[in-house]
């Protein structure tokens, strides 16, 4: 979420943070999901990841299973390639991401 100069992370729909920030940070030149750095792993699974052009929540919410691409949407992972190294954005924006160093495993 990015409003008034912070931009905040919802996990599972609950408000886990906000940071100040100086300008929108919607400049795709590189985004990461997961580590910050390459030596560091992240422990964990990562499904259903949106980037939106708008603050779509200002407080806890009960998320959908399975988010649907709007006009407001930049990026769109479903992550349920199940194979290979590459998300598809399902936005229809065209930013594929490439997966380096996950393992693909299926939720219950």
């Amino acid at each position: 979420m990015y409003s008034t100069g912070k931009i905040g992370l919802f996990v599972n729909g609950e408000f886990k943070g906000s940071s100040p920030v100086m300008k929108p940070p919607m400049q795709f030149d590189t985004l990461r999901l997961g580590p910050q750095f390459k030596d560091v792993n992240f422990q964990g699974i990562v499904d259903e990841v949106r980037l939106s052009r708008v603050a779509r929540y200002t407080e806890d919410f009960q998320p959908d299973e399975r988010f649907e691409p709007d006009d407001k949407t930049v990026v769109l992972y479903h992550f349920d390639e199940g194979t290979g190294d590459i998300a598809k954005d399902s936005s229809g924006n065209g930013h594929h991401g490439k997966i380096i160093g996950a393992k693909w495993v299926k939720l219950p």
